[in-house]
Parts: structure tokens; C-alpha cells; sequence
């Protein structure tokens, strides 16, 4: 793994993110900033994680929200997935517009199952992290691609 990786949770990465525009859903244009880091897959770079994620949001108002969704996501991505094994890396994605923030950690596929959301049950030893992230979030998409899985959440 180069060094990107770990310097992706630099300071001087975070500040700004890229700029970004894009169509709406009724045709208009939106700005955005956006921000990505690929991550080795060790539990330390989870706590790296949640820095980074800090840093770029600052003082949103949804910091607190969008930092625990990080960390359940990164955490599953490397407990369940390729990402925590051997060489293993993750890939977060932010995009912050005035709506909120939309947070993305896709893994390196090799799932047992598929993550899902499913009920909360009170006796069950796993299942609660995207349960929790539902909570959080307005919406949680998980998509298969390329063999990995990437969940989306977006935070208002």
C-alpha cells in the first residue's frame, strides 16, 4: 500500500475537498463538495477514519451523526468483508452540500452475506450496524459493485 492511503488523513487533503456540480432531480444545478480516501484495512485506520471525516465537516451540525455512521460502516466493511483481511483497504467517499452530506465506504467484496437491514433483534450477537445507520441516516442505499459493496448514507 503506498503512502496516499495514510496521508489521505493529512490536514492539508481534508481542507477544501473538490468542487462539484451536478443535476438535481427536477434539471437544476447543485454545488457540492467532495472528498474521498482509501484507507488500509486495520482497525486503527477506522479511528483514522472518523478524524478525517471530522476534519472535513468541521462544525456541521450533523458532525456527531455522519461520525458514527463512519464508524459502523468502516467497521463492517472490515470485520465482514476482503477489506480486513491481508492487504485489504477501504474506500471512503463524503459529498457535502446544503442539504447535508452523503457518506460512502465501499469494501473489497468476499462478503459471507449481503449487508442488509434487517429488525432489530435484542438476542442477536450481529445485525445492529446498518439497523443504527438506518437510524441516523435519512436514507441508506447498499449496492453491489464490481464484487464489493458500497453503502451510502445520506445525513440532513
Amino acid at each position: 500500500m503506498s503512502g496516499d492511503a495514510f496521508r489521505c488523513a493529512g490536514e492539508g487533503i481534508v481542507s477544501g475537498g473538490q468542487k462539484i456540480r451536478f443535476r438535481g432531480t427536477y434539471g437544476e444545478v447543485l454545488a457540492a463538495r467532495a472528498w474521498c480516501c482509501t484507507f488500509p484495512g486495520t482497525l486503527e485506520q477506522v479511528g483514522r477514519a472518523r478524524h478525517w471525516t471530522g476534519k472535513a465537516l468541521g462544525d456541521a451540525p450533523f458532525l456527531d451523526d455522519a461520525v458514527s455512521i463512519v464508524t459502523e460502516l468502516c467497521a463492517n466493511a472490515l470485520r465482514h468483508t476482503a477489506s480486513g483481511k491481508g492487504s485489504g483497504v477501504f474506500h471512503l467517499a463524503l459529498t457535502v452540500s446544503r442539504w447535508g452530506v452523503t457518506l460512502s465506504v465501499t469494501d473489497q467484496g468476499g462478503a459471507v452475506g449481503v449487508p442488509e437491514l434487517k429488525p432489530l433483534d435484542r438476542e442477536s450477537e450481529n445485525g445492529r450496524g446498518v439497523y443504527l445507520v438506518s437510524k441516523l441516516a435519512r436514507r441508506v442505499v447498499i449496492r453491489r459493485v464490481s464484487g464489493c459493496y458500497r453503502v451510502t448514507a445520506d445525513v440532513i
